[in-house]
C-alpha cells in the first residue's frame, strides 16, 4: 500500500512539473516563431485568423519537440526537491531501496515514448502539412516552392528520351543534357547534346550544341556544331522537378517510401533515410532523459529550481549537439543512417545507466 502511495506521489509531481514546463516552453517557442515570421505575415497582409490557424496546426509538432525537455527538467526538479526535503532519507529509513523510487519515473518515461511516437505518426504529419500548405497559399501566395537539385535524370517523353546530368530547379537550367528523338520503329532520328539548356520565355534554349540528324537516304548521321539552338519539347521545368517535403509532414512509412522513391529518381536521399530512422529514435529520448535525469538530480550539490533547469538545459544541449553531429555524419554517408539516428540516444543511455548504477 505504501509503495503504491509513493509511486502515485512521484508520478504526480513529475506530471505537474512536466505540464508546467511544456506550457512555458511552448509559449516561448510560439513567441519566438511569431517574431521571426511577423514581417512575412505583415507583408502578405494576412488576417489574425490565418495566423492563429497556422500556429494551431504547428502546435502538435511543437509539443512533441518540447516533451523531452519538459520531462527531463521535471524529473530533475522532482528528485532534487525530494532530496532537499529529506524525503529520500525517509524512504530509505522505512526499508525501501533508493532504486525503487526510479520505477514510477521510468514508467512515465516509457509512457511519453509511446505518446511521442503516436503524435509523430498520427497527428503531427497531418497538422504540419496543413501548416505548410497554409504558409505557401496565404503567406507566399503560391509563389514559393522547395525543390531538389536533381542529378542523372533519365526521362521518357513522347517519342523521345532525355538524359540530364544535373537539373537546377531554382534557375530552370539543365547541365550536360542529351535528347534522343525516335521514330515509330524506335530508331534515333535526331540527337541533341548540349552543355547547358535554359528555360526562357516559355522555350528551351540550348548552348554549345552538337546536333546529329539521321540522313533521309543512306545510313549514318549528319553532325553539326551550333552555339545556340531552340529545342522544341512539350516538357516544362515542372516536369523535371520534385518538391521537397519536410520530414514532419510524413510519418515513418511515408518518409521511408519517399526516400526510396527519390533515390530511384536520381536524387540524394541520404537525408531522408536518416530522418526516417530519427522518427523511430526520437520518441525514446523521453525514456533516456529520465535515466540520465535521476542521477543528475541526486548529484546536484545545491537544490533549487534555477539550478535544476540549468542542468536540464545543459543535458538537452549535449543531446542536440550529439544528434546534430551524428546526423551530419549519416547524411554525408560516413556512417549508416540507422547508426547516425540512434547514436546520441545510445551514448546518453549508457552514460545515464552508469550513473544510476553508481549512485551513493
Amino acid at each position: 500500500m505504501h509503495i503504491k502511495i509513493l509511486d502515485k506521489y512521484i508520478a504526480k509531481q513529475i506530471l505537474i512539473y512536466t505540464g508546467i514546463c511544456i506550457l512555458v516552453f511552448t509559449i516561448i517557442y510560439l513567441m519566438v516563431d511569431l517574431f521571426e515570421k511577423i514581417d512575412d505575415f505583415m507583408e502578405a497582409k494576412v488576417t489574425g485568423t490565418v495566423i492563429i490557424k497556422y500556429f494551431f496546426y504547428k502546435l502538435p509538432f511543437i509539443l512533441n519537440q518540447m516533451c523531452p525537455v519538459a520531462v527531463l527538467i521535471s524529473v530533475i526538479i522532482t528528485f532534487s526537491f525530494m532530496r532537499k526535503n529529506k524525503e529520500l532519507i525517509a524512504i530509505q529509513a522505512s526499508g525501501i531501496g533508493i532504486k525503487r523510487v526510479y520505477i514510477p519515473a521510468l514508467t512515465l518515461g516509457l509512457f511519453f515514448v509511446i505518446l511521442s511516437f503516436l503524435l509523430s505518426e498520427l497527428l503531427v504529419p497531418q497538422t504540419s502539412s496543413k501548416a505548410e500548405t497554409l504558409w505557401i497559399k496565404e503567406v507566399r501566395k503560391g509563389k514559393y516552392r522547395r525543390f531538389f537539385r536533381r542529378k542523372h535524370i533519365w526521362y521518357k517523353g513522347k517519342n523521345s528520351i532525355y538524359w540530364i546530368e544535373k537539373f537546377d530547379g531554382k534557375r530552370n537550367m539543365m547541365e550536360k543534357a542529351v535528347f534522343y528523338f525516335l521514330n515509330k520503329r524506335f530508331q534515333v532520328v535526331k540527337r541533341i547534346q548540349a552543355k547547358q539548356v535554359f528555360w526562357k520565355n516559355g522555350i528551351w534554349l540550348a548552348k554549345d550544341v552538337i546536333l546529329q540528324t539521321k540522313r533521309r537516304q543512306g545510313r549514318g548521321y549528319d553532325l553539326i556544331r551550333l552555339t545556340q539552338i531552340q529545342i522544341s519539347i512539350p516538357e516544362t521545368p515542372a516536369s523535371f522537378l520534385r518538391p521537397v517535403r519536410k520530414p514532419e509532414e510524413m510519418n515513418y512509412w511515408q518518409l521511408k517510401r519517399f526516400a526510396k522513391q527519390i533515390q530511384m529518381e536520381g536524387y540524394n536521399a541520404k537525408r531522408y533515410f536518416v530522418d526516417s530512422y530519427v522518427k523511430l529514435s526520437f520518441p525514446f529520448i523521453n525514456l533516456v532523459v529520465v535515466i540520465i535525469g535521476i542521477p543528475a538530480a541526486l548529484k546536484i550539490k545545491k537544490e533549487s529550481i534555477p539550478i535544476s533547469v540549468s542542468v536540464g538545459i545543459l543535458i538537452c544541449f549535449i543531446y542536440i549537439l550529439l544528434m546534430g553531429i551524428f546526423r551530419s555524419l549519416g547524411i554525408s554517408g560516413i556512417i549508416p543512417p540507422i547508426i547516425s539516428a540512434w547514436m546520441a540516444n545510445i551514448i546518453l543511455f549508457l552514460y545515464g545507466t552508469h550513473l544510476m548504477l553508481h549512485i551513493d
